[in-house]
């Protein structure tokens, strides 16, 4: 049985650290080398149209569409990584998501034993003959029709119910998935980092307010204290490394990019260098490409951009030959785009 507090609220912080924790404490030894493996297998999900690992927008990745087989380069990519084959890597993917939904489960089972209940108290003044509270009285019947065409006899009201029940259960869970990323992600990525043999000498925080990270100021009365997604402070040197964690970009976020940046400047008051960071699971070239050259002022944006591990980049993008990929892979080459692990090393190192 789940605590209470998980019950409440099956998508909330403490459902995720404590099943994020649940997941590290069965794996051993977290290394920066296979950091991005454990994000993955937490994080990565099926395209529920394609049954393809989700690396892009569901409606450009499907057949005839140029996602498509980028897609299916990088679920045989990943599975392939993961020890796994394509035809069974969502047995090892997607643990935050299935944790959630397990936690999920026992609530739904309760307001289904609920409503149970509360439409056979209200059903018993009316008469025997109205219809139950199953769903759409003609998908019941396509169903039960489809059933006894492959079966040879007519399924039971049960198990077309249950059948029924079961979909629209997992639609409504699909659609709640993007409540978990945003947040997720960065839970996620701190715990790793944390976990990872040789951090000990770094303090790890996210979604921290600004003005609790060593060296910034509170911000002004009228202004409105900001967090910041991830921030890693070595305990060795003080160096403050603040990141801005999107699972993908939007032309929408990409402008929190100057106002985040902006703001740390400003509050920052002991007058000592930060690293500002972008991490990310993008894998739109043109999208990468343009946060690897993103300039503030005369200088480069970030110091360092980091994707989950650009190897996954390569296998999408060396499929056809196109100007935006060719950028991207050089700039992998020239690492200006590096993998989480070696920013996790550059961190034990700065």
């Amino acid at each position: 049985m789940y605590p209470q507090d998980l019950l409440e609220r099956p998508f909330g912080a403490e459902s995720r650290r404590f099943l994020i924790r649940q997941y590290l404490d069965s794996v051993g030894v977290v290394t920066p080398e296979d950091a991005w493996k454990h994000v993955y297998r937490l994080l990565m999900w099926i395209d529920p149209t394609t049954s393809l690992a989700h690396c892009y927008e569901s409606d450009k990745s499907q057949p005839g569409r140029h996602w498509y087989d980028r897609s299916m380069a990088f679920h045989a990519w990943l599975s392939a990584a993961l020890g796994s084959s394509p035809r069974t890597l969502h047995r090892e993917i997607d643990i935050l998501f299935k944790g959630v939904i397990s936690i999920l489960a026992v609530v739904e089972a309760e307001e289904k034993d609920k409503r149970r209940k509360n439409a056979l108290r209200q059903r018993a003044d009316f008469d025997a003959d109205m219809p139950d509270a199953t769903g759409d009285p003609d998908l019941i019947e396509n169903i039960s029709a489809m059933l006894a065409q492959h079966y040879g006899t007519a399924p039971s009201e049960a198990l077309v119910s249950e059948i029924i029940d079961t979909v629209t259960q997992d639609l409504y869970r699909e659609n709640k998935r993007k409540n978990l990323l945003g947040e997720g992600f960065e839970d996620t990525l701190a715990s790793v980092i944390r976990e990872c043999a040789g951090a000990s000498s770094l303090e790890v925080h996210n979604r921290a307010l600004l003005h609790d990270l060593p060296g910034f100021r509170e911000p002004p009365k009228h202004e409105k204290a900001r967090a910041v997604d991830l921030a890693v402070v070595s305990k060795t040197t003080g160096h403050r490394s603040l990141a801005t964690v999107k699972w993908s970009v939007r032309a929408d976020r990409e402008e929190q990019f100057t106002i985040d940046l902006d703001t740390y400047s400003r509050m920052e008051f002991d007058g000592q260098p930060f690293s500002f960071v972008f991490l990310t699971n993008e894998f739109d070239a043109a999208r990468l490409v343009a946060a690897c050259r993103r300039r503030h002022g005369h200088r480069l944006m970030f110091d360092a951009v980091v994707h989950m591990n650009p190897e996954a980049l390569v296998a999408v993008h060396s499929l056809k030959t196109r100007a935006k990929a060719n950028d991207l892979l050089e700039h992998i080459n020239e690492g200006r785009l590096i993998s989480l692990g070696q920013w996790i090393r550059n961190l034990e190192a700065s």
